[in-house]
């Protein structure tokens, strides 16, 4: 009876220890099945954050293609409009050149026109020695105005200048000035002179070296005696270059002056023209190396010259001096000129 109750005590003990194995067993799978599920939830979770991650990224980068075509875009077009401005800046910045250079064009021709005119009511047909008034002519003068070889100038019987058109297009401060400055003295003294021929009543025939009545002949000018020493002629040399090379609007009047009264003691034979061996003459007590730097502007200013074998007062003055300065000093000339012959 005990061994039997003993050998059931164990087979039971046997039982409990296999029903709590298994029990434990079932528990570990049971644990780890719930594991599994956590794990795959887990990389499932994981998974969708990633895809999430992902297509966020996806949408992102997406976007920032989108900015950056946008900016692209935006930035072709500001380039294509800068573009076209600058374009749009250098049609007017070329059409304003090509304006301001055809009103240059413009004012030159019609203030040489005039200056033209001017010489020949100065010349030897009209033999007016008045400058800048008709208030200083002379009765003999306005006789000789009116006379058959004045009346009969080809020059003067043409339709006279007019700046009409050029103030009419040309409306910039420096074509307003020039044209200011052609009409102010040359145009206003050429308007004065054309009244009184046209004015004339009939032409008055005068015989070849006729006197007018209160107009004496003129006596050829003697051209001042060049100086002595070699360093008076050393100054001259250095006048004679600067004369090609004025500076500067201010002192526009003190070039022209010098460069009359230079270019009239290198001009000995009054020809109105200078050359190359008009140099050494004057300055004869230099040595060929002293004068080189004269002879030198001399040549350079004859290949801009209108004719290149010699230098006119003209040439220098449109070459050195601005459009106003040219016209004011081409009028001091004959100014001075007068005043000599006077």
């Amino acid at each position: 009876m005990g061994d039997y109750l003993r050998k059931v005590l164990d087979q039971l003990k046997d039982q409990l220890k296999g029903r709590a194995k298994a029990d434990a067993a079932a528990a570990r799978a049971q644990a780890d099945a719930d594991a599994a599920k956590a794990d795959a939830a887990a990389a499932k979770a994981r998974a969708k954050a990633d895809a999430d991650a992902a297509k966020a990224n996806a949408d992102a980068a997406k976007a920032r293609a989108k900015l950056k075509e946008e900016n692209l875009a935006k930035a072709v077009a500001a380039a294509k409009a800068r573009a076209k401005l600058e374009e749009e800046n250098l049609a007017k910045a070329m059409a304003a050149s090509m304006a301001t250079s055809a009103c240059e064009s413009e004012i030159e021709s019609t203030t040489s026109a005039i200056m033209q005119r001017l010489a020949a009511f100065g010349g030897p047909d009209c033999g007016v020695t008045a400058t800048d008034s008709t208030q200083l002519l002379a009765p003999g003068e306005r006789k000789r105005l009116c006379s058959a070889s004045c009346r009969r100038n080809a020059l003067l019987r043409a339709a006279p200048p007019s700046f009409a058109k050029a103030e009419e297009h040309c409306t910039d401060d420096t074509s307003r000035n020039a044209i200011q400055a052609a009409t102010s003295r040359a145009l206003a003294f050429h308007d004065e002179l054309m009244a009184v021929w046209s004015d004339c009543s009939e032409a008055i025939e005068l015989a070849p070296g006729q006197e007018v009545e209160g107009v004496p002949e003129r006596a050829p000018e003697a051209a001042p005696a060049p100086p002595g020493s070699m360093v008076k002629q050393s100054h001259l040399a250095a006048r004679f270059v600067k004369i090609f090379n004025s500076k500067g609007k201010k002192q526009w009047l003190l070039d022209c002056k010098e460069l009359i009264s230079t270019f009239a003691m290198f001009d000995q034979q009054r020809s109105g023209r200078l050359t190359s061996g008009m140099v050494a003459p004057v300055l004869h007590k230099l040595r060929e190396d002293q004068m080189h730097e004269a002879k030198e502007a001399l040549a350079n200013m004859q290949k801009k010259a209108k004719n290149p074998g010699f230098v006119t007062f003209e040439d220098i003055v449109v070459n050195t001096f601005g459009v106003n300065e040219e016209v004011a000093c081409r009028m001091e000339k004959r100014t001075m000129d007068a005043i000599a012959e006077r």
